[in-house]
């Protein structure tokens, strides 16, 4: 565009115009992909390494008002997968699932994590039959372990709602969810994994995911502590590094297993290894 001198040039219009063709340029170029929705950063539980149960730690909601809105504008943005999830537990959220309903009907891969310690009403459970995945998160089927782990939890309530789901699909003759367990691992649940899996193959879980220990400090209103995997001796984890191996080969259930589990258990074997070289 060229302009005299005593020509007027409305900046403002000229940086619309730039800023709508470069957006329409981005569109063709770029889509995204995955939206996480958090409706809430509290949760129903009081697990022992979570940051929830830090002092001090203050959760924080969505407004049901603002919720509503975004839930019905994310379903317009055309997004190929909704992680209906963030730090919390998105089922405390009185009636999340009316919420998310807009993203669950759509064609997108929607996914929810839940600890899945409550029993969930019928409207809940027909929500969720319209997930691609429900992941639960659970780190071992020892009841007494589980209540020290996971505070304010319920492992039977965790198997009704596993049953209720699958149940309520055969019913609707739809195709039930992918069930994932994700488990913490540490030195005091390891001994239990190859139960576990075991266990897990049994009520059909779809895969489990073995996540690496974060450590915080004990909680003030605790007297139980999850170690770290290396505080295992170093034939535990020699028999540990080969069950996971094993079992991701095996594949039943599949096993998916963070680098840092790996790492952890490597770092300690390495120091032991030089030690005795040192020796």
């Amino acid at each position: 565009m060229t302009t005299k001198p005593d020509d007027k040039v409305d900046d403002q219009a000229v940086d619309v115009g730039l800023h709508d063709r470069f957006l329409k340029c981005l569109s063709k170029t770029f889509k995204a992909h995955t939206a996480h929705f958090e409706l809430t950063s509290g949760c129903n539980l009081s697990c022992i390494y979570c940051a929830v149960s830090q002092p001090g730690y203050e959760p924080k909601a969505m407004s049901p008002k603002l919720a509503a809105r975004l839930g019905a504008e994310l379903n317009d943005m055309d997004f190929s997968e909704y992680l209906l999830n963030g730090h919390g537990e998105t089922t405390i959220v009185r009636g999340w699932h009316s919420i998310v309903e807009p993203l669950l009907v759509s064609p997108a891969h929607c996914s929810l994590i839940s600890n899945a310690s409550r029993l969930f009403d019928p409207a809940e459970i027909d929500a969720i039959i319209k997930l691609r995945t429900l992941v639960i998160s659970c780190d071992t089927f020892d009841h007494l372990l589980y209540c020290k782990l996971r505070r304010g939890g319920s492992l039977p309530s965790i198997l009704r709602n596993i049953d209720a789901i699958r149940q309520r699909s055969r019913e609707l003759n739809v195709q039930c969810p992918d069930l994932i367990l994700s488990c913490v691992l540490g030195a005091d649940n390891a001994p239990y994994l190859e139960e576990f899996i075991l266990l897990a193959r049994l009520i059909g879980i779809h895969s489990i995911q073995i996540c690496s220990l974060t450590e915080y400090p004990v909680p003030p209103d605790a007297s139980y502590r999850l170690l770290p995997l290396a505080s295992l001796r170093v034939d535990e984890l020699q028999s540990l590094r080969k069950l996971l191996a094993d079992a991701q080969a095996e594949a039943r259930p599949a096993i998916n297993v963070q680098p840092g589990v790996f790492a952890a258990i490597d770092a300690r074997l390495c120091q032991d290894a030089l030690k005795c070289e040192v020796c």
